[in-house]
């Protein structure tokens, strides 16, 4: 590659908006030789320390920025809202009231300060409504912002379905159909759907199919499966043929009167056989409805495809993880490995789940080791090389490959990856430390092989040295 600075600045930039962090820290290693004390630079080092949930750097990056002598308009609005995710109460604090300062600004910087503070679930009660008006009266305010607002107004308020509903409607008409779906769909996916069931007009659902696709979860929502399998009798639906099988099979499932899964598949599947974009979709729909058995098969056709094959590979992960098949999902990994043999992430994953699995041979646990050594930035690495040490019976190394972390870096969020911090700390006889870790672990997420992490046997402390 060319070492054209500005060329590089772009292409780290557009690696990291594509999702490609493994080619982005790549370039951006090389970035930091070329023009380390570029504030550009260091804004790009903060946003993928960020995507790998080390706070403490990005702040620290994004101060280098700030102290540089023409640091970018936004460089400040940045570092407040990378604050709002520190484990440091002051920190937070400190990016808060920046935050609010900045939000009584009518230009892009107030509303993204806005949108910030919005989503935030630190803001304080008493900050509700003032950062929902000023939200409201933004003038480059969108619908999604409008909803914010008033999802703030009704927290503060202590509102009800009824006046959420009025205030939604009022700052949409109802002569705007488009409108009137989003107000519906608000309503539905912040767990309000017979308020939003309220909303449609049966009729006027009929001859649209976002209105009517927004009528028939609502439905699924409130389990009206009977109902939900009339209506999806009726003729000339606005579905696909696709979606409109997809659905049917759910509410006959719900009614203890399905067809076999198989069968539902095979119908669906003459559909959109030559279509793999389509059949992708159907997957997708068919993961959010629950049908499993479904998407499956319809992920591992579309995996053949090269165009949607990463989407599928990714999804595919995503339900076996979910299904707690761990077994399954080293499988898939296994695949998304030849198709992606330079992709570190995917490797990554694959060395975890073996190890889960107890591959934990010599040769894998070296291929984590030189993982960490070649990105020591890569915190879901070092948690794969722990899983490693601790299944070849090494907790002592585990320990260490933690050690010259900070405290702060470790995720405060809940995260599936915490359950081998907890071992780590466990078989090091750090049972304070590991017991409070588990407030960081929702047990139902975790694979069944994660869970039994959670019961390693406590053993010695760690010498010191």
């Amino acid at each position: 590659m060319s070492h054209d600075l500005g060329d590089l600045h772009s292409f780290v930039q557009t690696a990291i908006d594509a999702g490609d962090f493994p080619l982005a820290v790549e370039e951006l290693t090389q970035l930091q030789k070329l023009d380390a004390n570029n504030p550009a630079t260091w804004t790009l080092v903060a946003r993928i320390r960020l995507t790998q949930n080390n706070v403490p750097e990005a702040l620290e990056a994004l101060k280098k920025v700030m102290a540089s002598p023409s640091p970018p308009d936004d460089a400040h609005l940045l570092y407040a809202q990378t604050a709002l995710f520190s484990s440091d109460a002051a920190i937070r604090l400190d990016g808060m009231g920046y935050l609010l300062s900045l939000s009584a600004r009518t230009d892009d910087f107030g509303l993204r300060a806005l949108r910030s503070l919005a989503n935030d679930g630190n803001l304080p009660s008493e900050d509700f409504d003032g950062v929902a008006k000023k939200l409201l009266a933004h003038p480059l305010a969108n619908r999604d912002d409008k909803f914010a607002a008033l999802r703030l107004e009704g927290m503060e308020q202590g509102a009800d379905e009824d006046t959420l509903v009025k205030a939604a409607l009022a700052l949409f008409p109802n002569t705007n159909v488009e409108a009137q779906v989003a107000v519906v769909r608000w309503l539905r996916t912040t767990g309000r759907p017979a308020a939003a069931l309220k909303l449609i007009d049966p009729a006027a659902s009929l001859t649209r199919q976002d209105l009517f696709t927004e009528r028939i979860l609502a439905m699924a929502d409130l389990k009206q499966w009977t109902a939900m399998n009339e209506l999806l009798g009726h003729p000339n639906l606005p579905l696909p043929k696709e979606n409109l099988l997809l659905l049917q099979a759910l509410t006959q499932s719900q009614l203890g009167q399905g067809v076999q899964t198989d069968l539902a598949w095979e119908r669906i599947h003459n559909e959109v056989a030559d279509q793999p974009q389509k059949l992708l979709d159907v997957a997708v729909y068919a993961i959010h409805l629950g049908l499993d058995e479904i998407a499956r098969p319809a992920l591992q056709e579309v995996m053949n495809n090269p165009e949607q094959r990463r989407v599928a590979c990714e999804q595919l992960v995503q339900l076996e993880r979910r299904a707690h098949h761990t077994q399954a999902m080293h499988d898939v990994l296994v695949q998304m490995a030849k198709f992606y043999p330079q992709d570190l992430v995917t490797r990554n994953d694959l060395l975890y789940s073996g190890f889960l699995l107890g591959e934990a041979g010599p040769e894998q646990v070296a291929a984590a080791q030189k993982q960490v050594a070649d990105n020591p930035h890569m915190l879901a690495f070092r948690f794969t090389l722990a899983e490693g040490l601790l299944a070849s019976n090494r907790p002592a190394d585990a320990w260490q490959v933690f050690s010259d972390l900070a405290a702060s870096t470790m995720p405060t969020t809940l995260n599936t990856w915490n359950a081998v911090y907890i071992a780590v700390l466990r078989a090091n006889g750090q049972l304070k430390e590991a017991t409070y870790m588990e407030n960081y672990v929702r047990p139902a997420d975790l694979l069944p092989e994660e869970q039994r992490l959670l019961d390693t046997p406590l053993g010695p402390a760690p010498e010191a040295h």
